[in-house]
This record gives structure tokens, C-alpha cells and sequence, in this order.
């Protein structure tokens, strides 16, 4: 292994040597609390607490987007989804290895990480392992000043999508420009800059997954320059997808342009 460090950690992360002592055999819930109960707050902590919100999700690639990639090169950016996917395996190293390294190969640029090598610390020694965005973290928020109803989305998003969803997002940098929260099952999308709110979607659950059942649009033209019911309704679509879920389809995007 290379001697210089690949990863910048803003903090000791005492949880990680904890979580590679030899320890009784325990459920990836349990494993993660603990982990939690030893990790001092900050991102890396925020990170942790959202890879034990996503243990239901299946798909590494859906659970990569959600808790980082390794590209950042920073400790909040890969041990999140080192310890998701040791927790998941917590009875099959090799399986733990692989599926860090699968998430690391298929990032874009592919991520100069060593997490697929962590991974098989927690899954060794325990062989028997949004942040997260709420109405309270967020840097500001101004409720609507003069919303109305609009036609939702015809989309249906899955259950694994669901939980990403309801990880909600934090802003990072000045061209991140929203920000997001679920409150039951009430979306709530803000402009990061200003904090007001832009839209509001309201989940309801079908055998195939979540869909938007009811959704509100800011009509303060003042905040937000409506144009129209179709331009709205696709654009909380993508947001969803490209802020929430990070999956960009240029194709849809161009189409939003088109409705303008």
C-alpha cells in the first residue's frame, strides 16, 4: 500500500480503529449504532448515521451516490459507504471488498480510494460490518409566501429510491444551489441561497414504490419565474433525480430548456 495518505480526515476517526478491535458477532444495525456511539460529530458522523438509514437499500450504486464516491479524497466521502457495505456483509469479507471496489471502479473519475482495503477491517475483526438534511440544519429557510397547487410528477420512484430521497440535501458549495428535507412524507424543496421555498411534493406508497401524490409550486413571482405547469412539473422531477438521487439525463434537461 502506498505510504502517503489518500484520504484528508477533518477529525480523528477514533470510530474507525474502534470498529476493527475484535468484537462479539452483532447485526449490521447494531454494528453501525455502536459505530456511531464512537464517532465524535461532524461529517464523517452525518455520513455514518445515513449509511444506517440506507441498509434497506440493495443496489452499492444507488447507496455510492447517496454517501460518496471516494472522488473527494476526504474521510466523509468514503467511510460512509466502506462501513454500509462491511455492515451489509458483515459474515463475508471478500463479498464487503468487492462490492467497495465495484463502487470505486465505476465512479467517475474512478475514485483513488482505499476503500475497498478499510472495508475488510470492520468485516475482519467483526467476522461473525445526509449527512443527512433536516428542516434544522438547513443554512436558511423561508416558507412559501404564495403557494399553489400543481400537477405532480407521473413518476413512480422505488423503495431503495425512497430511502435516498428521504436523506434529503445539503448544500456544499456556492453553485449548489437547493436544498432539501422530508418531513414524514412531505418533500420540501428551498433555493440555498435565498432559503425560499420553491416546492413541496407529498409521497404516497403503491406496491411499486413512492409517488408524488399532491405537489405545491411558489407563485411569488418575486422567487420563483413560473412557466407553467409543465415546465414545474418536470423540473421537481429532475431535481429529484439530479440533486437527490445524482443521476443527470442530459436528454431530460434539455427538454425542460424547450419549455421555457
Amino acid at each position: 500500500m502506498a505510504s502517503d495518505p489518500s484520504h484528508a480526515r477533518p477529525h480523528p476517526c477514533s470510530a474507525w480503529h474502534w470498529a476493527t478491535r475484535p468484537v462479539p458477532s452483532r447485526g449490521p444495525g447494531r454494528f453501525l449504532d455502536a459505530v456511531l456511539d464512537h464517532t465524535p460529530p461532524g461529517s464523517v458522523r452525518d455520513g455514518i448515521g445515513a449509511a444506517r438509514r440506507l441498509l434497506t437499500v440493495a443496489d452499492p450504486l444507488l447507496a455510492a451516490r447517496a454517501l460518496g464516491n471516494g472522488r473527494k479524497t476526504a474521510a466523509h466521502d468514503t467511510v460512509p459507504f466502506t462501513l454500509w457495505s462491511a455492515a451489509r456483509h458483515l459474515d463475508d469479507v471478500e463479498q464487503a471488498i468487492w462490492t467497495t471496489r465495484r463502487r470505486a471502479a465505476t465512479s467517475t473519475p474512478p475514485a483513488r480510494s482505499s476503500a475497498a482495503s478499510w472495508a475488510a477491517g470492520p468485516g475482519s475483526a467483526d467476522c461473525h460490518a445526509t449527512g443527512c438534511a433536516a428542516r434544522n440544519r438547513c443554512r436558511k429557510v423561508v416558507p412559501f409566501a404564495a403557494p399553489v397547487a400543481m400537477p405532480p410528477p407521473e413518476r413512480v420512484w422505488s423503495d431503495d429510491d425512497w430511502a435516498v430521497i428521504r436523506l434529503g440535501h445539503r448544500p456544499v458549495g456556492m453553485d449548489d444551489r437547493w436544498s432539501a428535507y422530508v418531513e414524514s412524507d412531505t418533500m420540501h424543496l428551498h433555493r440555498s441561497w435565498t432559503g425560499h421555498q420553491i416546492y413541496e411534493a407529498r409521497f404516497g406508497r403503491t406496491p411499486d414504490g413512492r409517488f408524488v401524490v399532491a405537489a405545491r409550486v411558489e407563485a411569488d413571482g418575486g422567487r420563483h419565474r413560473r412557466a407553467g405547469d409543465a415546465y414545474d412539473r418536470l423540473l421537481l422531477e429532475l431535481l429529484v433525480d439530479t440533486i437527490l438521487l445524482q443521476r443527470h439525463d442530459p436528454r431530460r434537461w434539455d427538454e425542460l430548456a424547450s419549455l421555457r
